[in-house]
């Protein structure tokens, strides 16, 4: 018979030690995302070892079990202060949020019978287990107290389908994939498995670390420049400047177009070239032959109708009156849907043959590029590991199309490139001096 988890009882397992709950602890509380944190939520605070222990230890039983012969999937999200979660919902009054919570009437105690019991009814792609430090006088207890489920692009962005600016909150998750597997996270960004004890950096980690500086920095470098323009067209219709996520946004797209990528399975390359690069760059065409020349500034334009131009809507008079929220918000969500068809239209050049070529405000130069420069001199490059040391791999190690992307990187130190294989492994090259450098496995999410 199933019983609340008491402390330093193992279900027949052994106690995660405190070397386990230390590292997850530190790559949750060196986050890259104190932009994100300020702009639209609270501090989520990581559970105690006492806490920590009970949530992995519940679900790790939990998923050993089934439900008609299938393994019990499921994600639990910890939140210490339900307050926390309140303030978050809230959001940003200047969008929808696409994410709704139904609180249990009465809290259950967190245990692998009550896990397996809601796991079913909670489809585990689209919603959190939402559970919470107990009341209880028992040391380290937790409840669950209710079901934080989302909404369209919200659904999306768990199933990799699309990047929701508008993520789960950034709390410590525990996501259960199978029997014995479990991947722990910050919201929806793996940090690491747990395979029945066995404790590994995860492989699908979508995390910004401090490794990716000299990529993250290059590729969102113009982020700050369309905030800075959104403000200008705040000023120029004599409205105060409003501070916007415009930034955070923008961001997001760059991410949304490698998933997009990743998720239609063919597999394809982005490059992203500086703003004095154009399509008929002689630069570019001694590195790279083009098959189709386009100049399409959709995205930037999008962007900057968004929280530009309609935002200033928020306060015009409509008729000597304030337009509504719900008006506004209306407004607010069609010019959403723009940027994400901006953001599915560079995602889908990938699916002819070659590479898509993007500056670094996402207008499209061309795609259908085949690289055309040779390195016969270049024989490895330096891969970036987790603690930031490289090591060196042989270019031979590698297909197609991470060697075209390596020759071409290596010939124009200005920019970067994206290999999102079939497989759905993402990797990153950019040249650091006189060598190119590899990011493994990785995502530009910016939250």
């Amino acid at each position: 018979m199933d019983k609340p988890f008491e402390n330093n009882e193992s279900f027949g397992f052994e106690i995660y030690p405190e070397t386990v709950f230390t590292a997850v602890r530190n790559a949750f509380s060196h986050s890259p995302n104190a932009r994100y944190h300020e702009f639209r939520s609270p501090e989520f605070r990581f559970p105690t070892h006492g806490e920590f222990n009970r949530l992995v230890q519940s679900a790790l039983n939990a998923s050993l079990s089934t439900e008609e012969k299938r393994s019990v999937r499921f994600r639990l999200l910890f939140v210490a202060n339900p307050g926390s979660l309140a303030n978050w919902l809230c959001g940003d009054p200047m969008s929808a949020n696409p994410w709704f919570y139904s609180g249990l009437a009465k809290p259950i105690p967190l245990t692998d019978t009550a896990v397996r019991a809601l796991a079913p009814a909670v489809n585990w792609r689209e919603s959190f287990i939402v559970t919470t430090p107990s009341s209880r006088p028992q040391v380290d207890s937790i409840e669950i107290i209710g079901i934080l489920s989302g909404a369209s692009n919200a659904l999306a962005a768990l199933d990799g389908l699309s990047f929701s600016w508008r993520e789960p909150p950034p709390a410590f998750a525990v996501r259960a994939t199978g029997a014995g597997k479990l991947v722990l996270s910050e919201g929806i960004h793996d940090q690491f498995d747990l395979q029945l004890g066995r404790f590994s950096k995860s492989k699908h980690s979508g995390r910004r670390s401090k490794t990716a500086d000299d990529l993250n920095k290059f590729v969102f470098s113009e982020a700050d420049a369309l905030e800075a323009e959104v403000a200008e067209v705040h000023k120029r219709n004599g409205r105060d400047t409003v501070r916007t996520a415009s930034a955070i946004h923008f961001q997001s797209c760059f991410n949304d177009v490698l998933r997009q990528i990743n998720v239609a399975g063919h597999g394809g390359t982005l490059i992203v070239v500086d703003m004095d690069y154009s399509a008929d760059d002689e630069r570019l065409r001694d590195v790279i032959s083009l098959k189709y020349v386009v100049n399409n500034d959709r995205m930037w334009n999008a962007l900057l109708a968004m929280w530009g131009r309609d935002l200033c809507d928020r306060t015009a008079a409509k008729g000597g009156e304030e337009i509504s929220t719900k008006d506004w918000s209306a407004s607010f969500e069609e010019r959403r849907m723009v940027v994400t068809e901006a953001t599915r239209f560079v995602a889908q050049l990938s699916q002819v043959d070659g590479a898509v070529v993007v500056n670094k405000r996402l207008r499209v130069l061309g795609f259908g590029g085949e690289v055309t420069v040779t390195a016969p001199s270049l024989s490895t490059i330096d891969e970036v590991q987790p603690d930031g040391s490289l090591e060196p791999k042989k270019i031979q190690e590698f297909g197609t199309r991470h060697r075209s992307a390596i020759r071409f990187v290596s010939a124009i130190e200005r920019c970067a490139a994206f290999v999102i294989s079939s497989d759905g492994g993402i990797r990153g090259f950019r040249r650091i001096g006189q060598r190119v450098r590899m990011w493994k496995d990785i995502n530009l999410s910016v939250y």
